[in-house]
């Protein structure tokens, strides 16, 4: 399997003479630039296997937890009352919906 990340676009295939023949249509017609193998894309981390392709967004998570400054906090329980049944009646709309938009 090859993959190829080329300007926001990835080329994922195990044709790697049709994915050649692509990239060399796509560089005639635009200015592209080929960064080589996925990494991370979006975010989300690209792994390759045997078996198949692994995404992952635990790095993400992971920063997006340090910079918050919440890394080393715990989970806490919410309790959830299991047997509460929603209404389906919504009651009176509002009368001026763009005031709540």
């Amino acid at each position: 399997m090859l993959i190829i990340y080329v300007d926001d676009i990835i080329i994922y295939g195990s044709d790697f003479a049709g994915i050649v023949d692509l990239k060399a249509y796509l560089n005639h017609h635009f200015h592209t630039k080929g960064l080589g193998t996925l990494r991370y894309f979006l975010r989300i981390k690209v792994t390759r296997s045997k078996i198949g392709v692994y995404l992952s967004k635990r790095k993400y998570v992971l920063d997006l937890l340090s910079e918050t400054w919440m890394l080393n906090s715990r989970s806490v329980d919410t309790p959830t009352d299991y047997h509460v049944k929603l209404d389906a009646d919504i009651g009176e709309l509002f009368v001026d919906v763009e005031q709540y938009r």
